[in-house]
């Protein structure tokens, strides 16, 4: 007895010990990985950061936030052998959400921006796909671990309590016990198998031959069959839709487009629920409505009072009286799944869905996420080709367009044979004003002007800065005397400007106008240059127009010019130089 008494003390040692030594692997484990999550989200946010502002100090502390995680994950690889497949699996995912980076900050076009944007979201999802496995792994090897040592612990002393005899008989019992269990379980699976498959649908029940308990489990395992089935169909026409969904929105090549798309979406699988997308408008606070097939179910003022876009996950308000309720809800008893849009890990806008069959509610939440989520790559992708061609288009310093828009607009306003004026503007003495009040107060009076030129503009008129201080304006419909007006206003408006902000300077005009004086925009550009160095000659701070008609000027050469006019045959000569 004393020695078996020796024997249970130490296989209880050693058990102890065992389990102590597991559980000191398992939270180091845990506090490691915890950390390696930590720099992991410290990777995707610089990452995120280096590839949509492009900020060189984003891309260095993307780099030290890899580094730091490739330390922990060997850290963690030295504790955790049998998962270093894993840990190298996240490790590469880190590097692979680099190389995405960079491929999105270097794409030279559309399609390859498109396709970086989409490996850079795949890149980041993989990586936290992979650090969730690593933690689902270690639970799963904790759980393992203790499982065993308290199976070990059973199996130990009940081996240290049986005697050889009882062992040898309990053994051979069981031996036998199982040989006859195999084979009535093999000729009842039989049975089974061939009844779920086989069974009268109106009766509804087994052969009775199994009796009560048998006949139970066949009536169970027919239902999860049925279920598997309607389960499986569901799932099949979900990737049907979220295949179909892509292909449809990578044809689309604008927002309108987009919301068409998502709108024939809406209505096609959700069927008679209502949807409504709300998107935020320029200034980044208000929310405008996109797309809606139904009622209204909510109105957050702002983007930041939403919850969905506040959260950044799907919000469920389907819960009948339940405590999570949105406070903008039309209809406090309407049940609303809302789940935010986003791109490069920033909402933009909010997708909502609601629908009185509590039966489709996990249906259409699936569908909905599925929906967000390529939507948000798409708007993403193409808010960022906007955002390109706005900058390609546009002066840095002023904000007015530049050379290449005036002249695209120039282009197409011929093309369209649409009448135009042209505001051709200089400021007066601008050298003098730079050498004496510096650059910076020059860049300032430019900046001034354009206000100006903003504010004596309509919508659909274009104020341009082509170079320097040369300003041009395109007045849609205008005639000459309309023009006029326009260039009086833009003076009058200028004096008030600079008497508030100085120092005060003054601006020069030219005018031409289509087809009064030419049907051509770079007879009019020329034409409007020369009539403003008529007003640089007749004093400056005045508006010239150019003469009515050059082809009445080839007619009658012996015409002289009369004052404030401009000598039509002598620009037509200057930009045949310019070709030249």
């Amino acid at each position: 007895m004393l020695v078996l008494g020796l024997f249970i003390a130490g296989i209880e040692m050693f058990l102890e010990s065992t389990s102590s030594e597991a559980r000191r692997l398992g939270a180091e484990r845990a506090e490691i990985l915890g950390h390696a999550h930590t720099d992991a989200r410290d990777v995707l946010k610089n990452v995120s950061l280096f590839a949509i502002d492009r900020d060189p100090a984003a891309r260095d502390a993307a780099v030290g936030a890899i580094a730091d995680l490739s330390a922990r994950l060997d850290s963690l690889r030295a504790r955790w052998k049998s998962h270093a497949p894993k840990i190298e699996g996240v490790k590469d995912s880190g590097i692979l959400a680099m190389t995405a980076a960079e491929g999105v900050w270097k794409a030279p076009n559309e399609d390859k921006l498109i396709r970086a944007f989409i490996s850079f979201d795949e890149a980041s999802v993989h990586l936290e796909d992979r650090l969730i496995e690593l933690q689902s792994g270690l639970a799963e090897e904790q759980e393992r671990d203790a499982a065993t040592l308290s199976s070990l612990r059973r199996g130990a002393l009940v081996l240290v309590a049986l005697i050889p005899l009882l062992s040898g008989l309990f053994f051979l019992w069981r031996r036998l016990n199982q040989r006859l269990a195999w084979q009535k379980a093999s000729h009842d699976l039989e049975f089974i198998l061939r009844d779920v498959h086989d069974t009268d649908e109106d009766r509804g029940q087994v052969s009775p031959l199994f009796g009560p308990d048998l006949t139970e489990a066949v009536n169970n395992l027919r239902s999860s069959y049925r279920d598997l089935i309607v389960i499986e169909r569901a799932e099949r026409l979900h990737a049907r839709f979220a295949q179909e969904f892509i292909e449809a929105l990578e044809i689309d090549d604008s927002t309108d487009h987009v919301y068409d798309t998502v709108e024939r979406a809406a209505r096609t699988r959700m069927g008679d629920a209502a949807f409504r997308l709300l998107v935020t408008d320029s200034s980044g606070e208000g929310l405008q409505e996109a797309v809606t097939t139904g009622q209204t179910l909510c109105n957050p003022p702002t983007a930041r009072r939403c919850a969905a876009i506040r959260s950044g996950r799907l919000v469920d308000f389907s819960k009948r009286g339940g405590l999570v309720r949105c406070p903008f809800l039309e209809d406090p008893n309407c049940k609303v799944l809302c789940a935010p849009v986003a791109a490069a890990g920033k909402s933009f806008a909010v997708a909502q869905v609601s629908s009185e069959n509590e039966a489709t509610t996990e249906n259409l939440s699936t569908d909905l996420m599925t929906l967000v989520s390529t939507l948000g790559t798409r708007l993403g992708v193409l808010r960022a080709l906007a955002e390109r061609e706005f900058q390609a288009a546009t002066d840095p310093l002023t904000g007015l367009a530049n050379r290449r828009a005036m002249d695209s607009m120039l282009a197409e306003l011929d093309r369209t044979d649409t009448p135009y004026a042209l505001v051709a503007c200089d400021l007066d003495h601008f050298k003098q004003l730079n050498d004496v009040h510096g650059h910076e107060t020059g860049d300032r009076c430019l900046e001034v002007f354009a206000e100006v030129l903003k504010e004596g503009s309509r919508s659909d008129d274009l104020a341009c800065r082509p170079g320097g201080e040369e300003f041009l304006l395109i007045l849609r419909g205008l005639d000459c005397a309309a023009a006029q007006r326009v260039a009086d206003r833009i003076r009058n408006s200028l004096a008030r400007a600079v008497s508030k902000t100085g120092p005060e300077f003054t601006t020069s005009i030219g005018i031409a106008v289509r087809p009064q004086h030419s049907e051509s925009h770079e007879v009019l550009l020329a034409l409007a240059d020369q009539a403003l160095y008529e007003a640089k000659e007749q004093g400056r701070d005045c508006a010239v127009v150019a003469k009515s008609d050059f082809h009445d000027s080839e007619k009658d050469d012996a015409e002289p010019p009369t004052s404030g006019e401009l000598d039509v045959q002598a620009a037509l000569e200057v930009l045949d130089t310019q070709r030249r």
